[in-house]
């Protein structure tokens, strides 16, 4: 017989259980976000892009 919980927990404890798929592909997704922002963000600083350059022309 399946358990049945009132609350969800934390997206780990939802991926770490049963019919957990859905938080696992969002677990994924996330990093993947993650890793290709940090992509960019190292991309940008190689290439002399500054985080105030924008803001200095106002």
């Amino acid at each position: 017989m399946p358990e049945f919980r009132s609350t969800y927990g934390t997206a780990f404890e939802m991926a770490a259980s049963n019919g957990g798929g859905p938080a696992i592909i969002g677990l994924l997704t996330l990093a993947c976000l993650l890793a290709m922002l940090a992509a960019a963000a190292i991309r940008g600083a190689e290439n002399g892009v500054s985080l105030g350059e924008g803001l200095s022309r106002v």
